[in-house]
Formats: structure tokens, sequence, C-alpha cells
């Protein structure tokens, strides 16, 4: 069983899934624009602008977005080959917070940001640690220092550290 405050999970599991927003490193994009990659699955008509504003707002593009001649609704190519890593990695965390899900999971996800955006990035997600659950996988120590707990996989144990013990 997987309990959630008391209540299993899989009897709700559509609710459960839709709850969690995954940011893995290597983020999936198909041919189409900035706006439907973001608001993915959603039906031209019910992408809601105000949400993809949000979204792109937190994820730290809608600068790039915006001095773009088409704004969102610029057509990236198959698998975003019209943009930089970064870019996309930012579309990818976009997609996560479109819907404003209670549980965020970023899986290497900041890899591709340069250190100015990443930092403005870490700020922003900061601010949200008291509103939502995230957990975030990284292999670099010093984008944990506002984490609240800590833990570190190794010789296949799973085991909180001490946060002063980081850079």
């Amino acid at each position: 069983k997987i309990l959630l405050n008391g209540s299993q999970i899989n009897k709700e599991l559509n609710s459960w899934q839709n709850s969690i927003g995954y940011i893995p490193q290597s983020i999936y994009l198909q041919d189409d624009t900035i706006e439907k990659n973001i608001a993915f699955g959603q039906s031209e008509a019910n992408i809601d602008k105000q949400k993809l504003f949000n979204a792109m707002n937190q994820a730290v593009i809608n600068e790039f977005v915006n001095n773009l001649p088409l704004k969102e609704q610029t057509i990236i190519g198959e698998n975003g080959k019209t943009l930089s890593g970064g870019q996309i990695q930012r579309i990818g965390i976009a997609r996560a917070l479109y819907n404003n899900p209670s549980i965020l999971i970023f899986d290497e996800s900041t890899n591709s940001l340069d250190s100015n955006t990443e930092r403005e990035f870490m700020n922003i997600l900061n601010h949200s640690k008291n509103k939502k659950i995230i957990i975030f996988v990284t292999h670099k120590l010093e984008l944990l220092n506002n984490c609240d707990k800590i833990f570190q996989i190794k010789d296949n144990r799973l085991k909180q550290i001490n946060t002063k013990n980081l850079p």
C-alpha cells in the first residue's frame, strides 16, 4: 500500500498523478509551438493563458519567449532543434509548473541552465518551498543550500545528511 495522508493513492490514482510535476534531465518536445509544449496535452481551446504565462515566468523563460517574433506561438522544431539546451530545459520546467502541482520532482533538471539562470530559478523555487513538496535530485551540492532535508544515496543506502556540511 502507498498512503498519502492516510488514504491509499491507488483509489484516486488520476488525482494523485495530476498533483505531481516531474522534470527529467532530458525533455521531450514536440514539433509545435512553445505554448503547446508547455500546456502539453491540452487542446488549443483549453490552454489557460494565465497559467501559461505564470509557468513561463517561474521557469525564467518569459524574457526569451517575449523577444521572439511570434512569442509563445513560435514553432520550435522536432525535439526543440531551434533552441539551446537551457531553453529546452526551461520549457520542460514550465510544462511541469503549468498545472501548479503540489509536488515537484526535479531530476538533474537544471544541468543545462547557465549559472545566472540556475540561480534565478533556484530563488524562485525557494519561494515555493512552503507551498509545495519539492524533491530535488542533483549532484550539485550548492543547489541544496535552502533544502529542509537532504538525503544521500551511498553504498545502496539512503542516509539523511547534515546541511551544515554543504559547501
